[in-house]
């Protein structure tokens, strides 16, 4: 709802970009890209933790316990590339994924190979 309130919030958003040379378009556009990762993360660490807690189980026996249902209705020779980065992923991060380093890497585009 407009008010007040939401426009000194847009003038505050605004105003990292202003003056790095983006039009006005580009900035809109590069606000609203920030905003949305932003809210998407947050309802992902959301759901996630309504997950654990209805379960509770650890992310990683959870997917044991499912994992024969899941092998049972997918056929891997069709889905190669997103089996090996899934299964990579889920490795790496001890879970279905990590929001906030989701995060950290849409934030500093900083995307590292391995786990410090």
């Amino acid at each position: 709802m407009l008010g007040p309130r939401l426009s000194i919030k847009c003038e505050a958003e605004l105003s990292p970009p202003d003056g790095v040379g983006l039009t006005d378009v580009e900035m809109d556009s590069v606000l609203t890209l920030v905003l949305v990762h932003v809210e998407g993360m947050a309802r992902w660490q959301v759901s996630l933790q309504q997950i654990r807690d209805r379960s509770g189980q650890p992310d990683m026996d959870w997917w044991t316990s499912v994992e024969p249902a899941q092998a049972a209705v997918m056929d891997p020779s069709g889905l190669l590339l997103s089996s090996r980065v899934g299964k990579a992923a889920g490795d790496y991060h001890q879970s279905a994924g990590d929001p906030r380093t989701s995060w950290s890497s849409g934030c500093t585009g900083s995307w590292t190979a391995s786990r410090s």
